[in-house]
This record gives C-alpha cells, structure tokens and sequence, in this order.
C-alpha cells in the first residue's frame, strides 16, 4: 500500500470512529477488554484443569502400568498399552495391538531420558498419552480412547462455555442498563437541551440526570445560552437601532431634499409672483369691466368668462407656489380629528360631481387627542379626500374610505416583530384615507411628493396639493406618506399628528434640555 493510500486509509477509519456514537465506541472498547480478560481467564482455567489431570489420571495410569499380567483396567476406559525398550522398539501390551506412533515413541524417548512418569495432553484433537520408565529401562506407554480423551477435555469446555455466557450477559446487562443510564441517556438529555435552545432561542435551565459530570455540562451549556441571549439581545438592540438611525438619515435626507427643491421653488415663486402675478390681477380686472358691460355679444362675454375661469385657475397656481415656499404659521392645539374628519367629507359629499362615490368613515370612540393646527389638517384632509375622489371617478368600484386609528407607543426592542400591547399609550393618531381607484404605478411611488408632479391629465391638476400637504404635516410635528392599502382598495395616503399627551411631553422635553444648556 502507498503513503497516500495509507493516509486516506487512515482518514477513513478516523472519520468512522468519529462518526460512531458514544454507545457504540464505548460497547466495542469494553467488548475487547472482556474478550482479553475471558482469554485470560479460560488459559488459566485450562492450565488448571491440566493439573488436576495430572493429580488425578496421572497416578491411576502409574497403577496400572504397574499392575501384573496384561494390565487389567482399573479405569472407566481401556487404554491402549505399549513396551518401549531401549532401542525404541514397541511392544503392543493390549488388546487392540496397535503399532505405535510418533507421539508414542516421542512421549517413551522423553520418559527414559527424564526418568519419571510423563502425562502429555497434546492438541485439543489429539488422545492423551502417558509413560512411566520401568526398572530394567523400557517405559510403558498408554493411549486413552478419543472419546474418553474428548469426554476429559469436555469438563473445562463446559466451564468456558459457563464462564462466556456469563460474561456476556454481565457486558450485555452492562451496556444495555447501566451504560445507557449513567453514559448514553445522559448525553442524549444534553443534545435535547441543546436542540431545545436552538429552536426556542433563550436559555433554558437544566434538567439532565445522571453522573456529576453531565449535570456539569448541563450547566456550563445553561450558562453558555444565557450569555448567548445577552448578546444576541444586544446585537438585536444593536439591530434595532441602526435600523432607526438608518431611517432617520434617509428622513434626513429626503428632507434636506425636499427643503432644496421648495427653496428652488421659493424662488420660483418669487419671481413668477412678480412677473406674472401682478399683469394677470391687472388683466383678471379688466376683464371683469368688460363684463359688466351690457353691451357686449353673448359670444363675447362667454369668451370672457371663459378667460376669467382660466385667470383664477392661474392665480391659484400661484398662491400654491407661494403656500409652498413660504413658512407656514401654525395654532397648534388638542384637535378631536374625527369632528375634522367629519367636516372634510361632509365638504366632499356636498358637491355634486362627487354624489356617486360612497364615502365610508372608521372613527373609534376611544381615539386620544391629537395635537396640531385644526386649519391645517383640514385642509390636508380635504386635499387628500379630492385626490381620491378623483382617483375613482369612472372606476365600476367607488369608493373612499376615511379611518382613525392610535398609534401605541414604541414596543420594546426585544419585543420587535410583535405588536404593541392594548394596555401601552398612544403617540400618535393616523388617518387613513384608501380609495378604490386605479392605484399609483411602481416608478411614481417615490416621486408623488415631488412639485409639479401629477399623475392626472394636463388640465386636471398642478402637482403641488401633495407637496403643500406634505410640509403642513410636518410643520405640525407629523407626517404623511403613502401606505399600504387595505384589502379591496387600491390607494392609500397616512396622515399621522402626535397625540396631545406625546407633543406636551417632547416640549417639557425640550424645555428641560433648553435650561440645562
């Protein structure tokens, strides 16, 4: 074999030994030191049995071959006798007559040399042998029958075969009993408690019975989980704030964004107001002069409606560009949002190009204050109210659905992933405005808050309802952004304010950080 076969050999069977389980090993590693030690145990045995043979067989063999005439038995067998002489001649002494073998001449030499009687048992299937030198030099030798030889072997046979059986019973009641009790079931507790801490990912205390060294594991793994849940609250803690320091930075920006583009539109306004708002008051007045002339055609003063129409519209285009850029001075205080609410759709269902859509309201009774200017969410109301009726205008579904709902306060960071408590108080009400319309394109959802973009046709809109209301909310402390419709709708804007008991807590916040710098 090669030294890399022999390496990959080796790999293999180190692979296998560390696969194979404790039980096994364990099982296998006993099995060889009883089998070693039941060796021992049967060589001494038989070795004992040997002399005991000898006490016994070997002075009764010296009787007979001691005995007169042709060596009447005195034995429960007949042995086969011989006369060996000096030169190694055999004489047959027993019935049978045999010729003597080579173990029969080997065991006479040996006896004449040694000069004393010699018992030979020789190999499990040879017939045992016995000499005893006579006087004159010749040794008489005699050889058992077979199954007599088998018969005197068979005793320390049988007490092998005892001392085997109970011996793997012994190691059978060992492994299948204590081994399993004090070594297997142990460890099988710890990989339990083990799993069990994976999958439910705190600490769990432990509940392993068995030897004082798996109770210390046990404990050592207990205390290993209760470090691991620290940290893992930790680097969920961790998580959790990046994640809200990463949305402030993206509100940050999207703010800093936001401020560039009204600055931009600031001075937009600015100078439209100056360069075109002035000219088209002049003309808007000149043109309501003429109207009152009752001399004018019917055509005419339909052509000058028409342009006073277009002259407001203009005029209002303006004022938004003017609403949104300059700052917005608010009168904040407790609102009751479902009487604004109310008031909003009441002003929407009122006009008649809007009596065909079903305007539905959620208005819990328990919804907390809000704090902001009730002036100002109105109109962002109102505003978002229109936009959605004119979402479902034309749709075979219209409808609009107006919803309050609190929001509790921050969960725990632990807790993240589950919602607030019922019990935990609110921050902050939403307003949810959903309608049934055709919905906003992917691509459009990040640019609904942009000046001058609209998704409606050429004449239906200026795109800076959205804006304006936008830096209302935020001017009151809260926000709008676009959310996640309800089942059955497909629109849906959230207008959220602060509750009045949040606001009165930041300002008393505030306040105390003002003093202390």
């Amino acid at each position: 074999m090669t030294a890399p076969a022999a390496r990959d050999s080796a790999r293999a069977w180190l692979r296998r030994r560390a696969d194979a389980s404790v039980r096994v090993e364990v099982l296998a590693s006993l099995g060889v030191v009883m089998a070693l030690a039941l060796l021992v145990l049967v060589a001494a045995a038989y070795r004992n049995h040997e002399n005991t043979l000898r006490e016994v067989l070997g002075p009764a063999l010296l009787a007979e071959s001691r005995g007169s005439g042709e060596f009447a038995p005195r034995l429960p067998f007949h042995a086969e006798w011989w006369r060996v002489d000096l030169a190694g001649h055999a004489t047959p002494l027993s019935v049978a007559r045999a010729p003597a073998d080579a173990r029969v001449l080997a065991i006479a030499r040996a006896a004449q040399q040694r000069g004393e009687a010699l018992l030979d048992f020789g190999a499990v299937w040879d017939r045992i042998l016995f000499a005893a030198p006579l006087a004159n030099g010749d040794v008489t030798v005699a050889r058992l029958p077979a199954d007599a030889s088998a018969r005197l072997r068979a005793r320390p046979a049988a007490v092998f075969a005892a001392l085997a059986l109970a011996d793997a019973l012994v190691f059978g009641a060992f492994g299948f009993v204590l081994l399993r009790r004090r070594v297997v079931a142990p460890f099988e507790a710890l990989a339990a408690l083990a799993r069990e801490i994976g999958e439910s990912g705190e600490a769990v205390a432990a509940r392993v019975a068995g030897p004082r060294e798996a109770r210390a594991v046990a404990e050592a793994l207990y205390e290993m989980s209760v470090a691991l849940t620290g940290r893992t609250k930790q680097l969920s803690d961790a998580v959790v704030e990046l994640r809200d320091a990463n949305q402030r930075l993206r509100q940050t920006r999207d703010s800093l964004e936001r401020a560039e583009r009204l600055a931009a539109v600031g001075r937009l306004a600015a100078g439209v107001a100056h360069e075109v708002g002035n000219p088209m008051g002049a003309i808007l007045a000149f043109a309501e002069l003429v109207l009152r002339d009752p001399g004018i055609s019917p055509a005419s003063r339909a052509q000058l409606e028409r342009l006073l129409r277009e002259g407001d519209r203009v005029r209002g285009t303006l004022r938004q560009l003017l609403d949104l850029a300059q700052p917005l001075r608010t009168d904040s205080r407790a609102i009751e949002l479902a009487r604004v609410v109310g008031e909003a759709t009441a002003a929407v269902s009122a006009q008649r190009s809007y009596a065909e859509i079903a305007l539905e309201a959620e208005l819990p009774a328990d919804l907390p204050l809000a704090w902001g200017d009730p002036d100002a969410a109105h109109r962002i109301l109102l505003n978002l109210l229109l936009n959605a009726a004119e979402a479902v205008r034309g749709q075979p579904e219209r409808r609009v659905r107006v919803s309050l709902r609190p929001v509790r306060e921050g969960r725990r960071r632990e807790d993240a992933g589950r919602p607030p408590p019922a019990s935990a108080p609110a921050i902050a009400v939403e307003c949810e405005v959903a309608d049934t319309g055709c919905g906003i394109a992917e691509e459009n959802r990040e640019r609904i808050f942009e000046p001058f973009f609209t998704t409606r046709a050429a004449d239906g809109g200026t795109g800076l309802g959205l804006p304006n209301a936008l830096r209302m909310a935020e001017d009151q402390g809260g926000g709008l952004y676009l959310g996640s419709p309800p089942p059955g709708f497909r629109t849906a804007f959230v207008l959220r304010l602060p509750t009045q008991r949040d606001a009165e807590a930041n300002l008393r916040q505030r306040g105390s950080a003002a003093v202390r710098n």
